[in-house]
């Protein structure tokens, strides 16, 4: 019946694109994001294979990380980063007071403000779950598949729920290391994992046990010190 009415709890949790039947969101997801798996994290282009991928990427090596000359935020992609630009020019001119993500209208500001309050609007029609966000849905409904949505790597098989968090693997097997340190010749896929690295020409070590005060420059090292040795 669902066919003839206007409920469609199946979302698509690469584009979001609902569906009243299972099985055409499982025909979309194989058609609309199966095609090309590999996505370069630079540009827009995407390819069928990684090799394809591997020698796109190569025209990006020299390319540093951009940054938002207004408030330091790191980019690798020119397009989000001129997103983000709009905050600064007043076209994202409404901004939320709590965690500072910019808006084109107080309406799209209002709807935002919910991630910031216990009000869960936005509920599943399957169970009795609700949630924040669209998006937070859209997650959760993919739950209740028969076989939720997988995007597996062909190159080594490890798979993930959802296509941002393939992307972000890729870059192991593509190589795409964009955060370069500036005191030695290491490079790096994240931020963090950059952030991380400084602290050892810095010699920052920002976690403490509470038992014995040893610092670490990782929360991971401090709680396996912590659980071997208290």
């Amino acid at each position: 019946m669902r066919s003839h009415t206007k409920d469609k709890p199946f979302h698509c949790p690469v584009c979001g694109k609902s569906f009243s039947q299972d099985y055409h969101l499982r025909s979309h997801l194989k058609v609309k994001h199966s095609a090309n798996p590999y996505s370069c994290t630079r540009c827009d282009y995407a390819f069928s294979t990684l090799s394809e991928l591997k020698a796109h990427m190569e025209q990006h090596n020299d390319e540093p990380v951009l940054n938002c000359p207004h408030c330091g935020k790191l980019y690798l992609n020119k397009a989000k980063l001129e997103r983000h630009m709009s905050i600064h020019t007043g076209e994202r001119g409404h901004l939320c007071a709590i965690c500072g993500h910019g808006f084109t209208g107080a309406l799209l500001l209002k709807q935002h403000m919910v991630v910031h309050t216990s009000e869960k609007a936005h509920k599943c029609t399957l169970c009795s779950k609700s949630f924040k966000t669209e998006s937070g849905l859209r997650w959760h409904s993919a739950r209740h598949l028969a076989v939720p949505p997988r995007f597996s790597c062909s190159e080594c098989g490890r798979s993930y729920g959802r296509m941002v968090e393939l992307k972000m693997h890729q870059r192991y097997h593509t190589g795409d290391k964009a955060h370069k340190c500036t005191c030695c010749t290491k490079r790096f896929i994240t931020h963090y994992k950059l952030k991380v690295h400084m602290r050892t020409h810095t010699g920052e070590r920002p976690y403490a046990c509470s038992q014995c005060r040893q610092t670490f420059t990782q929360m991971g090292d401090k709680n396996r010190h912590v659980n071997k040795c208290h």
